[in-house]
């Protein structure tokens, strides 16, 4: 099968969005979908005590793909040969990364305060669904930026290639695709000169430590361990942005 690395286009966001859906169903998931709330809908809970209306969870894991795309260059891994429901190239897994400043690839806004606007209209546009903690996310942030710059500095990853999420489709976990949507942030920050820094979960640490990442914090939520910050250091060895995008790559059958 001819499997393709690529940048995203706005047309790949619901299939990244079921991706991201069915590998952050259990753990992190959970939490965020505490059973707590799982009585709520739509019908019965239309807007939360301030007010704000909620959203169907399809349609905010969709928009909410489709602002990161905009905020962060996102790569995906697909299967040119195969399409998914909608007619797309089925999508077997993808990857946010942020690039520094100063970078082609950069997406970001040049201020913080032009950030906190765009975060502002997003959240206007695409509320959160009715059984979605939105305090326990908030906290989430707030304590991975506090740790972050806690083991980073005061500038955090700024200057960094930083990889946001990287979400492989269940079925296709352990077959290399994950590889190769790091390695193509590899290529990018070895070709600027740029570290690269990620927060590994349990299941990707053996992954980033194959690749020479190296550990320099870890992250716990509710006294359990997250994940780990790790980071890889610039100059490291070359890799050909040729080998890596827009062109044929072997995945383990």
């Amino acid at each position: 099968m001819p499997y393709l690395v690529r940048p995203a286009t706005e047309a790949d966001a619901p299939a990244i969005a079921a991706v991201g859906r069915e590998s952050f169903r259990d753990g992190i998931g959970q939490l965020m979908y505490p059973p707590r709330l799982s009585h709520r809908t739509l019908e019965n809970t239309p807007a939360d005590a301030e007010g704000a209306p909620f959203m169907d969870e399809w349609t905010w894991q969709v928009q909410k793909a489709k602002k990161r795309m905009q905020m962060m260059m996102t790569i995906v891994l697909v299967d040119s040969d195969a399409q998914g429901p909608d007619g797309q190239q089925e999508i077997l897994g993808f990857a946010h990364w942020e690039a520094p400043k100063g970078s082609e690839y950069y997406r970001g806004p040049l201020e913080e305060e032009e950030h906190k606007e765009a975060e502002k209209k997003v959240e206007v546009l695409a509320p959160v669904p009715p059984t979605y903690d939105r305090t326990f996310d908030k906290r989430c942030e707030e304590q991975f930026e506090f740790e972050t710059k806690r083991v980073l500095g005061e500038n955090g990853h700024k200057d960094m290639w930083y990889l946001a999420v990287l979400c492989v489709a269940p079925q296709h976990q352990g077959k290399g695709v994950g590889k190769k949507l790091l390695q193509w942030g590899m290529a990018r920050g070895a070709e600027e000169r740029k570290s690269l820094f990620l927060l590994a979960s349990t299941e990707g640490y053996p992954l980033y430590r194959s690749q020479g990442f190296q550990t320099i914090g870890e992250f716990h939520l509710l006294d359990v361990l997250h994940s780990r910050a790790m980071i890889l250091p610039a100059p490291f060895p070359t890799l050909d942005p040729k080998t890596v995008l827009n062109t044929e790559v072997a995945v383990e059958a």
